[in-house]
């Protein structure tokens, strides 16, 4: 999974929230990458802060960006995409310095580790590399681009956030890769929240049940979902609603939390899965 950076000046945001009102504003920016049909990445778009970076597929990002373009107001607002390997450290170490040495990309305060793979077999069936690749994109590579980042944050004297996406597989019983890493997320997300908070800067995570993506092969607009207590998937838009929240001044008080979002999958019942 690629790393891209959004940047979009906030005051973008203070005029959706006059024009359209608080409740409407998130579900109008989803409707303008609905069709693009590029997975959570993309539906959880954030115009909430200065500058987020984001972990997606570059390829995917360059494709709708004609259509982000089309949400600014100002030629000022800049929109970029860059690729950065989390699966690298020296080589994302070095890419993340460049970016922030970029004086037109100044104050970066936003960000969003959301790049995840979910690949091997369950206990017994399990290669070797399946279990690197999982563990070293969802864990290491977030791991070690947080450590960056908080780190440029400090030295600049930023109060930000961090947003860890997670899972419920995170409080499942461990028998695949992901689930073990989305485990380690979770202690991942208060380790960072602990030491972090002291600098003004807030890190929390959010932990999706079954959700309409590409990962579970599920499309379209039909929720319905019956091993869910809720009875239905998880919409990416109720998700990025949750992501605004959290790092918006509304979540300051948040601290350290991962937030489930699930539809009672994982946190109320386990048995939506076969084991």
């Amino acid at each position: 999974m690629n790393t891209s950076i959004i940047r979009i000046e906030k005051d973008k945001l203070d005029h959706l929230l006059n024009e359209w009102g608080d409740g409407d504003v998130i579900k109008r920016l989803m409707n303008q990458i609905m069709e693009l049909d590029l997975g959570i990445e993309l539906k959880e778009f954030y115009e909430i802060t200065e500058h987020s970076i984001r972990q997606i597929n570059e390829k995917k990002l360059k494709e709708c960006l004609p259509e982000l373009n089309k949400c600014k107001n100002s030629e000022k607002q800049k929109i970029i995409c860059v690729e950065l390997d989390i699966n690298n450290v020296d080589s994302m170490k070095n890419i993340f310095n460049k970016i922030v040495k970029d004086n037109s990309l100044k104050n970066i305060d936003t960000l969003i580790n959301n790049a995840g793979v979910a690949i091997g077999g369950i206990i017994g069936t399990t290669k070797e590399e399946e279990f690197d690749k999982t563990i070293t994109t969802n864990l290491k590579g977030t791991y070690f681009l947080s450590q960056e980042f908080a780190n440029y944050l400090i030295k600049e004297n930023i109060q930000g956030n961090i947003l860890n996406i997670s899972s419920v597989s995170g409080i499942r019983p461990a028998i695949t890769p992901y689930m073990l890493s989305k485990h380690s997320l979770i202690g991942l997300t208060e380790g960072l929240a602990k030491k972090l908070i002291k600098y003004g800067i807030v890190v929390n995570g959010i932990a999706p049940g079954p959700t309409v993506t590409d990962m579970i092969g599920v499309k379209g607009n039909d929720l319905y979902y019956q091993n869910s207590p809720a009875q239905r998937y998880v919409d990416p838009v109720e998700v990025a609603n949750l992501a605004v929240y959290l790092i918006s001044k509304m979540g300051k008080m948040i601290v350290g939390d991962t937030v489930y979002i699930s539809g009672g999958c994982g946190n109320l019942t386990r048995d939506d899965i076969m084991y």
